[in-house]
């Protein structure tokens, strides 16, 4: 009997062990798959790429519809008379407050259409004259503004956007303490669509030649 007993304590025990260690083994192996999923879910937070979503709203806090680019957002008749009032803001500007005024008129613009008007005031030497000269210089429509073509077009970063060729006469006028002339223009300007974030209209000017 006594051996009997002893037989039944080791198989008893044995089979303990395999009970212990076939349990330890699957805790094993549910750890490595909760860590093997743990590092794939921290892999993909880490590699995926930020989305945003944009909601404009109206200063009232009213939401805006959110209009695709290589869409037009706007009429005709709004959009020639937002061109008209940006045209007249762009060439109007004094000696004594110019930085300002170019400020607010590079919003206006896209960076290509503003580093164009740069490049043209400063080729022209129309900046020059009304600083050194000290003019008061300001610009009125002559005449009705017209659409000259509108469809899509390719920015600069290959993007297909919609886009307007508007005519807008003015008349600019140069004033100083001693002087008056004015000069009649035709600006030609290509107004292309634009997020709302850049410009609260939804368009900005691209470029602008005033002959």
């Amino acid at each position: 009997m006594d051996a009997e007993k002893i037989v039944a304590t080791i198989l008893l025990r044995d089979n303990y062990r395999r009970t212990r260690i076939q349990y330890l083994l699957r805790m094993i192996v549910v750890m490595v798959a909760l860590t093997g999923l743990s590092l794939l879910g921290t892999w993909s937070i880490l590699t995926r790429e930020d989305e945003y979503r944009y909601l404009m709203t109206e200063p009232s806090g009213k939401l805006l519809p959110v209009i695709p680019l290589d869409q037009r957002h706007a009429s005709d008749e709004d959009v020639l008379k937002w061109t008209m009032d940006a045209v007249t803001r762009v060439y109007t500007f004094d000696f004594a407050n110019y930085r300002r005024q170019f400020q607010s008129a590079q919003r206006l613009m896209t960076p290509i259409g503003w580093d164009g008007y740069q490049r043209a005031l400063r080729e022209s030497g129309n900046f020059v004259a009304v600083v050194e000269n000290k003019y008061v210089t300001t610009a009125a429509p002559s005449g009705p503004a017209r659409i000259l073509s509108q469809g899509l077009l390719n920015d600069a970063f290959g993007n297909v956007r919609w886009s307007w060729t508007i005519e807008v006469p003015i008349l600019v006028t140069y004033q100083s303490s001693k002087q008056r002339t004015s000069q009649d223009l035709i600006a030609t300007v290509t107004l292309i669509r634009v997020p709302s974030y850049v410009n609260y209209y939804g368009a900005q000017i691209r470029q602008i030649i005033a002959r």
